[in-house]
């Protein structure tokens, strides 16, 4: 009880208006004469009983007017259009302007020209939720000012520097809770996201709160019980709120009933992913090797099991696989498979440290990551005469595919039981069988169905792309749907919804669609055939070049390509049934071209890979802070300038030779191996 009524007689001093007075008289404001004795509160704007509206000056007249710059009368009310005819005098300008500056850092007209401006020239992303926290702080606030319903600060002793939300109710302050919420939330969306020193952002932070907060005991709207509560408010909204954000804002943007029609919903997700893409920024880059290589493939673990272990794996030009930290891209091992090439890398899906890979040599090679050894943990041999160019391995992990070259009339899809990878270091596995006849050239691509394991989609140098289910007996059985694409295949993938759909990119820059939910109906399968892409898609001061791959996107429902140019600038390019057209560009990452990529919804973040040697990964928002941008930079143009110099030097055949460096690098030039190599000058 003790403590009740200490709280009681702490809550009763906090809300008196003679502290508000104190507060005001610290700060310099007057008010006419007797103002400040008088116990009695008087209508907004008028004058106390027996009060004179202009107390005499040094020098004046007893009853004569004061000087009249430094009186001044409270704005007009919003709601009611009263017009405060109160006066009053304030010793410092300073802190008259700073305090109304503060009062207007809550106000109607700050927002509505703040939220505008952080979305169109800021960050989309991060407008929309602060637009959602201020939402739920005003709505809360306003409802609570409506339930408790207490009166403003009583005038006098208090003197109105403005009259501006007087006819609302005091507790608790939505200046305060506003002033609060919008700068704390700022900083924690921000942060993170943006590349700034944390002690700004709580600076920041700190002084936009006080001066909201103080302004409006200064102005007297409130008292200090008031804004203490609306602060305390705003930090418990904060807490409630903050976590669940981004929920709110998927919702928002991405359930259809939200929206006018289903054409506004289709709109909003491209606009979305249209934000994300513009917002990348890179963040990491990884540091260049000894040995740069083309990065001809990239994939990500994604264990089930453990959320932090994580890797990138890149497959690379100099017949190796390497893997970085997928956070730094810090580089941690490599394998090699000499003298065979590798073809493609690929994570196990429940076992994110189990990577695999197809060797020219007629085995599918599987390493631990966890192991120091650079022995492959399992091999998958093929039969004699096979020639891995494409692989992949199902979503379960249970079944591995593999697709030959052409040799004399042979072309064979080959397939292998992937269990128990890791029980048996070093064995050799046999072929369960293969599938023979569906293909007469180069198996380019193989790609298995993200959720139904049996499902999987072959595309080849002779134009098919095949769809099996290798749960049937026979290969004839088997084979669901051929589609044509009359062009060497270079890319397949999955999308639509249920991810009924498949697509494929080909080495002349074409692009299918087709739709297998109507293998069954008259409807035709084909949802688009561009016969160049790059005469296709219209990009302003720019060009496509070529086409990396393609990627679903679930939440957008929307298939996107990745293009690119030859100095290294990357294009998302949307599909549709109408075409394809340009989402936006990533310029200035890469100094040659894009070879691989992978997107990550979840993060939404990008990895790509190029003939630069370059692994860079981009976030939203993100700085690039290291060093070995410059430094890469620097020995990739040093590596071009010298092999441009020599190749001129060939054709002039007026070779000079330099250092024994240079003339190997000439000489494997010749032999036509294109080698960036850097050496110390």
């Amino acid at each position: 009880m003790a403590v009740c009524r200490r709280l009681a007689r702490l809550a009763a001093n906090l809300q008196d208006p003679h502290g508000v007075a104190a507060f005001q008289r610290l700060c310099g404001v007057e008010g006419p004469a007797g103002w400040a004795g008088s116990r009695g509160p008087v209508a907004n704007g008028g004058s106390p009983p027996g009060g004179r509206r202009h107390p005499a000056g040094n020098g004046a007249v007893p009853g004569g007017a004061a000087p009249p710059q430094l009186w001044r009368r409270p704005r007009r009310n919003s709601l009611t259009e009263e017009d405060g005819c109160q006066e009053f005098n304030t010793h410092s300008r300073f802190l008259y302007y700073l305090f109304s500056l503060g009062t207007e850092l809550g106000n109607e007209l700050f927002y509505i020209l703040f939220f505008p401006f952080c979305i169109w020239n800021l960050d989309a992303w991060l407008g929309r939720r602060l637009i959602i926290i201020w939402v739920w702080v005003m709505y809360l606030g306003q409802c609570t000012k409506d339930v408790i319903r207490w009166p403003r600060p009583a005038s006098p002793p208090v003197v109105k520097l403005e009259v501006f939300y007087n006819s609302e109710y005091s507790m608790p302050s939505t200046h305060a809770m506003s002033g609060t919420a919008i700068p704390l939330a700022l900083l924690l969306l921000s942060y993170g996201r943006w590349q700034y020193p944390l002690v700004f952002g709580l600076i920041l932070a700190f002084c936009w709160c006080s001066l909201v907060c103080c302004s409006r005991i200064y102005m007297g709207m409130h008292s200090i019980l008031d804004v203490i509560a609306g602060f305390l408010y705003a930090i418990l909204i904060l807490i409630v709120f903050h976590p669940v954000v981004d929920l709110i804002d998927d919702f928002n943007l991405t359930y259809k009933l939200l929206t006018a029609s289903g054409t506004a919903f289709e709109m909003s997700a491209i606009e979305k992913i249209e934000e994300q893409f513009a917002s990348l920024r890179i963040a990491k880059r990884s540091v260049l090797s000894e040995e740069p290589a083309y990065l001809l493939d990239i994939d990500v673990s994604g264990s089930a099991q453990s959320a932090s272990s994580r890797f990138v794996a890149v497959s690379c030009s100099n017949k190796s696989i390497r893997v970085y930290n997928r956070e730094t891209l810090n580089f941690l091992r490599e394998y090699s498979s000499c003298p065979g090439t590798l073809n493609g890398v690929r994570f196990a899906h429940v076992c994110d440290s189990l990577v695999f890979s197809a060797c020219s040599d007629g085995m599918v090679k599987c390493w631990d990551i966890r192991l120091a050894t650079q022995k492959a943990a399992q091999v998958f041999s093929g039969y004699p005469s096979n020639v891995f160019i494409s692989f992949d391995i199902n979503c379960s992990d249970l079944m591995i595919c593999a697709g030959t070259e052409k040799v004399e009339t042979d072309t064979f899809l080959v397939f292998w039981d992937a269990r128990g990878s890791t029980d048996c270091a070093s064995t050799i596995r046999e072929p369960l069988g293969v599938y023979s006849e569906s293909h007469n050239d180069d198996v380019t691509k193989i790609c298995f169905h993200p959720v139904k394991p049996s499902l999987v989609v072959s595309g080849s140098t002779d134009g098919l792309v095949n769809v099996f289910d290798i749960n049937k007996d026979n290969e004839d059985d088997a084979l669901i749907s051929t589609c044509n694409s009359d062009s060497s295949v270079s890319f397949i993938g999955w999308s639509g919804k249920d991810y009924e759909q498949i697509y494929c990119t080909t080495h002349d820059e074409g692009f299918c669609w087709w739709d297998l939910a109507q293998l069954d109906t008259e409807e035709p399968i084909m949802l688009l055939r561009v016969l160049d892409a790059r005469d296709a898609v219209c990009i302003e001061n720019g060009s496509l070049n070529y086409l990396v791959g393609g990627m679903y996107h679930e939440k957008a429902d929307r298939l996107f390509l990745i293009g690119g140019t030859a100095t290294g600038d990357v294009h998302l390019i949307s599909c549709s049934a109408a075409g394809l057209s340009l989402v936006g560009t990533l310029p200035g990452g890469h100094s040659a071209t894009v070879r691989s990529f992978c997107w990550n919804p979840t993060e939404e973040s990008l990895l790509t890979g190029g003939e630069d040697a370059q692994l860079l990964l981009w976030r939203p928002g993100a700085v690039e802070r290291s060093l070995a941008k410059k430094m890469s930079m620097k020995i990739a143009s040093s590596v071009q300038k010298r092999f441009a110099l020599s190749f001129q030097a060939i054709l002039g055949c007026c070779c000079i030779w330099r250092c024994s460096v240079e003339r190997t690098a000439i000489r494997e030039f010749c032999l036509g191996t294109y080698i960036h190599q850097s050496s110390d000058e």
